[in-house]
């Protein structure tokens, strides 16, 4: 019988939040709902707020604006969190975890190197770091080849490739002042882009004013030997060891997620399940996916709701063909 497709838990970092993120399982699964009152009881006794209002309370729509790092920041970790540990519960556990930018914490912390205090306290540290030392700046997604960065004299003079995720995908990073006029220059070249809801710069030198503060942290904060390999998008491999500046690098390094698809896909089939708010990274992998490839995809949530459908649907797929195929090859 076919071995089955290793699986891979991947976790997305700044702009993929939205309000309401995860809803359906709050409401619904304890599990996910415990890790979510654990997050907000740590983020009240850190940054005196509620982390459950910030996502749930009555006001809050998903169509809201939510770019505050000191509530996405520990937001995306929580969910992304809570999330793997819903799966866990029910029976289904990675082989392998991928972190994307920020959500390099809750990969982390599903493979064992932090638990999930001391990754939360890193995480809310860094957020604090970037408030208090880095200019405001902002991100731009742009649907085109990634060659257009280099060819066009106002993204060179004004911004840095901060991630190049397929084909016709690639992220740049700009100081807030830049960001409307890159913006408007896209849409005159009629180029689709998307301003994504976040505060700084990331992957970009305009992070580091915080990197001093932030390693210093890092650097005294617990590390585990990880109990699953890292796919690190930032070097586009895997790890089996974590240094001290492991988790400033994912933010400050430019994400090669296209890169890393390829270095995966030509070791052969994976299940790869997103972990993510917005399931972005699934449509990520999807387009680099060859049409010959043995992989599947799995989004668990994405803005417009059924989490509970797509992981019942994800338990009767890969969970069951994963246990039977285990069995029979006893």
């Amino acid at each position: 019988m076919d071995k089955p497709n290793p699986i891979i838990f991947m976790f997305s970092g700044q702009g993929s939040q939205y309000r309401q993120m995860g809803r359906e399982l709050y409401d619904h699964q304890p599990v996910f709902r415990r890790w979510l009152h654990e997050g907000d009881r740590l983020v009240r006794d850190q940054l005196g707020f509620s982390l459950l209002d910030e996502l749930y309370a009555r006001d809050r729509k998903v169509s809201d604006v939510f770019s505050n790092t000191l509530a996405t920041h520990p937001a995306i970790f929580v969910v992304e969190y809570a999330a793997a540990q819903t799966l866990l519960e029910r029976g289904l556990a990675p082989d392998y975890v991928l972190g994307a930018s920020m959500g390099s914490f809750a990969a982390l912390a599903a493979a064992g190197v932090m638990g999930f205090d001391e990754a939360l306290s890193a995480i809310v540290n860094q957020a604090q770091c970037l408030e208090r030392h880095c200019r405001p700046g902002g991100m731009i997604a742009i649907m085109a080849d990634p060659d257009l960065f280099p060819g066009t004299d106002y993204l060179r003079r004004h911004s840095v490739v901060a991630g190049v995720n397929f084909s016709r995908h690639f992220v740049v990073s700009a100081l807030r002042e830049q960001v409307p006029e890159i913006h408007r220059r896209l849409k005159e070249s009629e180029v689709t882009a998307e301003v994504l809801a976040v505060s700084y710069a990331f992957h970009s030198p305009w992070m580091d004013d915080a990197r001093q503060p932030v390693c210093e942290y890092l650097e005294k904060a617990p590390r585990r030997r990880p109990q699953l390999p890292i796919i690190c998008c930032a070097q586009a491999s895997s790890l089996s060891e974590v240094p001290p500046e492991y988790l400033w690098n994912v933010g400050r390094e430019p994400v090669r997620f296209q890169s890393t698809i390829a270095n995966l896909e030509a070791a052969g089939g994976w299940t790869y399940i997103d972990l993510g708010p917005s399931g972005t990274l699934a449509n990520f992998v999807k387009y680099n996916l060859e049409p010959r490839s043995h992989s599947s995809v799995y989004p668990l949530m994405t803005r417009f709701g059924g989490e509970l459908d797509k992981v019942d649907r994800l338990l009767a797929t890969v969970g069951t063909a994963r246990t039977s195929r285990l069995r029979g090859a006893r």
